[in-house]
């Protein structure tokens, strides 16, 4: 699934020149159907993605049931809050529950500073040795209270609790955490 997803995204950005997030996202989820022969619901497998453009301080975001996490550092990260742009409720590849649907768009403008993190759903996924999901929420929070950090050190302090929660259990799913400082 990777490897066709990846391919396709591939073809879509840098030889058809598609740069719109949305835009990729219809065209990779036309193209995965045809690719996975889900045209007529032959199989139902699908990539969760979340894609944005960045131009300046402007960030257009689209998300195939993965959001665009925002994060304005403050002096103090008990004061730092989280804003969450929402993405489509359906994957790419996947079945959709009206052919009409197409990914929405969001655009906004951020102040400089403020941090930007696009995820997997492994981190949130991850089990402990009591069987306990580290969670989308603790992973909002974690997000929250790292955020004024440096970059390279949110990467290590995520890896650390990470490591620590997992209590020794094997990594269940692929784990991406992209944080930019706009």
């Amino acid at each position: 699934m990777s490897a066709i997803g990846h391919s396709i995204l591939t073809e879509t950005v840098a030889r058809r020149r598609i740069v719109q997030p949305a835009e990729i996202l219809q065209t990779v989820h036309t193209e995965m159907r045809k690719a996975l022969q889900t045209e007529n619901g032959i199989h139902d497998d699908g990539m969760d993605i979340a894609l944005c453009l960045i131009e300046g301080n402007k960030v257009t975001f689209a998300g195939a049931k993965r959001p665009l996490y925002a994060v304005k550092p403050s002096g103090n990260p008990a004061e730092n809050h989280l804003v969450e742009l929402r993405p489509n409720r359906q994957s790419i590849g996947g079945r959709l529950r009206s052919s009409k649907t197409a990914f929405e768009q969001h655009t906004v403008s951020l102040p400089a500073g403020i941090m930007l993190y696009l995820t997997s759903d492994g981190l949130a996924d991850q089990l402990n040795a009591n069987r306990e999901k580290l969670g989308s929420m603790t992973v909002k929070e974690l997000l929250i209270a790292l955020a004024h950090l440096p970059v390279e050190r949110q990467a290590e302090e995520l890896s650390d609790i990470f490591d620590e929660f997992r209590q020794g259990e094997s990594q269940r799913d692929d784990i991406c955490v992209l944080g930019i400082r706009l």
